[in-house]
């Protein structure tokens, strides 16, 4: 490159008007492989903000700007940086990957000096599995697990998601472009022959499941088809997964039973609203107070009292058609731990206190009176998309 470029300053010539042609550039390229690198380099980086190549064949140079692989779909905002370690933070053992690429054509990518323990991963990854599955199939440990899906977060070959559940719930994400025959759905009329992208995209106009979708009728083929449908628009964010969040909002329902009101509020001991208050109000509780059950209903009674005397009278009348103490006990649970302020949805309940959905799903229904349900995204998750 110095030598072309004393060349030219040595030649008699207007250097300006060569300088502005471009044609001692041409020349380096074509005559330095470094030159070429720096090229590669500098493209890349306006592109796709991603470089890897090796200089000489042999030095291995790798960089990231995670605003340009992660990107979003409205102009004039850019994904922040700090939104990966934000992500990393949520981060939590019950979620999972989705792999940006082929399986092969990451495994094709990775440097040779990869840490085997990368390769294990994406060999035993699955869109299924959790990150907790993933260490134990690929017998790894999970801060190891964790550490490499920080690595393939940052280089955009993976997004963090829920692992994929029949249960799951799925709405178009918020920017999404919706023009005919732009570039995604092109790219999807190639993918998925005979499948119209808006079309797709009109059945998540608001929050349907992947069993909803799911044939009822076994067709292995249609199911599979769908399956890879849905992780396509997952990769290209035009899929968000939304997800229960249960708040305690006791009414004003049944509070008429009350003559005077104002004088539970302003009670100053508004703890010592009785829990016999229920058998009082319905007859099926009547056995909740009965001695064998008096140890057993210790915490719940202590979380009961602990509640102001407006939430005590409405959760007292909430009346659910066929309570037991099991429901109650889950319920003082769950409002003791802080799970229905809204802020865990019931996949991280489910996780954290080893709960069956079913259970859940029970509890809200009897208890809706004083139980309500929003369904939002998952603040960890949607870091990588646009609001």
């Amino acid at each position: 490159m110095l030598h072309i470029h004393d060349g030219v300053a040595g030649e008699d010539c207007d250097l300006d008007k060569f300088l502005e042609d471009g044609e001692h550039f041409e020349k380096i390229l074509n005559h330095c492989q470094l030159a070429k690198d720096l090229k590669k380099v500098f493209e890349d980086v306006c592109t796709n903000g991603l470089i890897k190549l090796k200089v000489n064949n042999w030095v291995e140079l790798s960089f990231c700007l995670p605003h340009k692989v992660h990107h979003f779909y409205r102009d004039g905002l850019y994904f922040e940086p700090d939104s990966i370690n934000k992500c990393l933070k949520g981060l939590r053992p019950y979620h999972g990957l989705l792999l940006l690429a082929e399986r092969k054509v990451l495994l094709d990518n990775l440097p040779q000096d990869s840490s085997p323990s990368i390769v294990r991963l994406i060999n035993m990854y699955n869109p299924a599995k959790s990150l907790q599955t993933l260490s134990a199939d690929s017998d790894l440990t999970l801060a190891q697990v964790f550490n490499i899906a920080g690595h393939l977060i940052y280089w955009g070959d993976a997004i963090v998601i829920f692992p994929l559940s029949e249960t799951n719930m799925y709405a178009i994400a918020p920017n999404v472009p919706t023009e005919r025959n732009n570039t995604f759905a092109q790219e999807f009329e190639q993918n998925f022959p005979g499948h119209n992208l808006l079309e797709v995209m009109s059945e998540f106009s608001f929050p349907t499941s992947l069993q909803y979708k799911m044939c009822p009728v076994e067709d292995k083929s249609s199911n599979s088809t769908i399956i890879q449908i849905l992780i396509w628009l997952l990769q290209h964010k035009i899929l968000l997964q939304y997800h229960m969040y249960i708040y305690f909002m006791p009414t004003e329902k049944g509070l008429g039973y009350y003559n005077n009101l104002e004088h539970h509020r302003n009670n100053d001991h508004p703890s010592e609203v009785p829990m016999t208050t229920y058998k009082t109000l319905s007859e099926n509780w009547q056995h909740m107070a009965s001695g064998r059950y008096s140890s057993s209903m210790a915490s719940a009674q202590e979380t009961f009292h602990s509640l102001d005397a407006v939430e005590q009278i409405a959760l007292a009348n909430s009346r659910p058609e066929s309570p037991n103490l099991d429901d109650l006990r889950l319920l003082m649970r769950l409002l003791k731990q802080g799970y229905l302020a809204g802020e865990h949805h019931i996949e991280e309940i489910m996780y954290l206190e080893n709960i069956r959905r079913s259970e859940l799903l029970r509890l809200l229904d009897k208890f809706k009176d004083v139980l309500v349900i929003v369904e939002m995204e998952d603040p960890t998750i949607s870091n990588f998309y646009s609001h």
